[in-house]
């Protein structure tokens, strides 16, 4: 009988079903057009969102905030109560990005460029870095080429920007400035240990002429008309025009606004309304716990010169042995290679990995880079904890599971939130006991630092930018609590001077999460499953903390 009402077409509805003013029908059909609209929306935002990362042109900025308002608009005139919870988790993460980015635009961080020109200026040398260990195409060497013509650019718009500041009363600290100028320093007399010519030196047999000269010439106008008169006059500007102007102190309170921005700030990086003094108290309490659990005389590892090839050969082999111990913890491992490529030129020239993350159909892919500089090779240290936090199970998982989500729209998958993103990183880095994986004293030790100097940041962060710490005040507190160089140590002060809140999102990210694993195993005591658990914070993609924490206590209630 269903055979054959199925073959002669669909089945007679009950006449109350079919009826137009039946109101289960009514509310279904308005789910489904709200849901359509607000994926429509969300999907021509990604295809017209300008990011503003390290975007310090005027006009792009003011582009980007049309866009950013345009869209808070729309999805404001959606009914969030007629989307079904998917839908509804979407319009919540867009609805709050959107209004976040638009706070931000209050704040005059273009007139402030030095905070991204590290990040600008080692992601173009790492590339050309690239060009000698993987060969490039003759497509790959004119994507360069553009790069080193906007990196030209950016530095031009920088120098118009930070003569505004100065008029605004907008100007970076003393000691940025004096280290923006040691990057700045002309390159190596001879040719061949020039590192921007690298690519010039790394080019492939199989680029043929014409196409070999052609790029040949190119890129060597490029650096000697371009590049190096553009670093030359960046360089020129922050010595004699820049630094009688460079402010003493380094609070962002200090400037207009600034009590304002710091609070933005720390909304931005952390997803918190708490005040400056009690992340900093939270910071004090952290770091006093993870002290206490240190050894008294624990000893550093001990370190063998390793050569480039070995680091990365070392780093490698991890991969297999970690996706091998997370069986216990986690469902499924990621569904996506994972390349392993040295540098010099890490954005934190301090930390021993960093995590790229991949696109959306591979390109490009996932990479880990390794820090194979002179003083990363004399330690010698493949560092377990690391690992986990930029790779496995740490941002090489999240981000591979959320970028594999295709039902999810691109945004929820490619969009980052610091706190979620750099807090599962933390998290991930802590499980490294219960993985089996830290068998040793030294490798113990080494995942506690890891964790103590997120702890840190809580502290020296809001101590620098609202509690008036001085210079040397912050680099006696480094010292003091990490072991860290005189170089190691000025490099994190640049980051906490040059990025306020930045700082603050791995800690107060890896609280949370903790807080929601332990809330969860009160809640649901022996029925509580931790490869569960870890699928249902990562499945969903990056977000909020508090719409993290409303997501996973509908996953507690619907699991007991």
């Amino acid at each position: 009988m269903v055979l054959a009402v199925a073959g002669c077409g669909s089945a007679q509805q009950p006449a109350a079903a079919r009826a137009p003013g039946n109101p289960a029908v009514a509310e279904a059909s308005a789910k489904t057009n709200s849901k359509q609209q607000l994926q429509r929306l969300v999907e021509r935002y990604w295809d017209e969102h300008i990011p503003v990362r390290t975007v310090i042109s005027p006009q792009l900025l003011a582009d980007s905030l049309a866009v950013e308002r345009r869209y808070l608009h729309e999805v404001n005139a959606i009914s969030r109560d007629a989307l079904d919870d998917n839908s509804r988790l979407t319009y919540d993460i867009f609805k709050r990005r959107r209004e976040t980015l638009i706070e931000g635009f209050t704040y005059p961080v273009e007139l402030l460029p030095l905070g991204s020109f590290g990040v600008v200026l080692r992601s173009i040398q790492a590339l050309s870095a690239e060009s000698a260990q993987q060969p490039w195409s003759a497509a790959d060497y004119e994507s360069w080429l553009k790069r080193l013509n906007d990196y030209v650019n950016w530095t031009r718009q920088a120098i118009q920007n930070m003569r505004e500041g100065v008029r605004r009363g907008y100007v970076s600290p003393r000691f940025l400035i004096e280290h923006s100028i040691a990057m700045l320093k002309p390159p190596a007399t001879d040719a061949s240990a020039d590192p921007w010519r690298v690519p010039l030196r790394s080019m492939p047999s199989s680029i043929v002429e014409p196409d070999r000269g052609r790029l040949k010439d190119a890129i060597g106008n490029a650096i000697d008309n371009q590049l190096l008169p553009a670093n030359q006059a960046l360089r020129d500007f922050l010595q004699h025009e820049y630094l009688p102007h460079g402010r003493p102190g380094i609070a962002l309170t200090d400037l207009p606004l600034g009590d304002k921005w710091y609070a933005y700030d720390i909304r931005r990086a952390s997803d918190t309304a708490l005040t400056p003094d009690q992340i900093h108290a939270i910071g004090l309490a952290e770091v006093e716990r993870l002290r206490s659990r240190l050894p008294q005389d624990h000893e550093a590892a001990q370190s063998t010169i390793l050569s480039a090839e070995e680091l990365l050969k070392a780093y490698q082999a991890l991969i297999s042995q970690v996706e091998a111990a997370m069986m216990p913890l986690f469902e499924d491992p990621p569904n996506a290679p994972l390349g392993v490529r040295g540098t010099e030129y890490l954005a934190d020239p301090t930390a021993a990995l960093s995590y790229r993350t991949g696109g959306l159909v591979g390109k490009p892919a996932p990479l880990l880079y390794v820090n194979i500089s002179p003083a990363a090779l004399r330690a010698g240290n493949v560092s377990t904890p690391s690992f986990l936090q930029q790779a496995l199970p740490g941002h090489h998982l999240q981000a591979t599971l959320a970028r594999q989500r295709i039902d999810l729209p691109r945004f929820r998958r490619m969009e980052d939130e610091p706190a979620f993103v750099e807090g599962w990183g933390m998290y991930a880095a802590s499980l490294g006991e219960q993985l089996g994986l830290l068998t040793d004293e030294a490798s113990r030790t080494e995942a506690l630092q890891l964790q103590l100097r997120c702890a840190v940041g809580l502290v020296v962060d809001t101590g620098l930018h609202a509690k008036g710490w001085t210079h040397q005040q912050a680099l006696d507190y480094l010292h003091g609590e990490l072991p860290v160089d005189d170089a190691g140590a000025q490099a994190m002060l640049d980051e906490y001077a040059a990025n306020p809140g930045d700082a603050l999102a791995c800690k107060m990210g890896e609280l949370n999460i903790s807080d929601l694993r332990s809330k969860a195993q009160q809640a649901l005591g022996s029925g509580f499953d931790i490869r569960a658990f870890h699928a249902a914070i990562l499945k969903d993609g990056a977000m909020p903390l508090d719409i993290l924490d409303a997501k996973m206590k509908i996953w507690m209630d619907a699991a007991r």
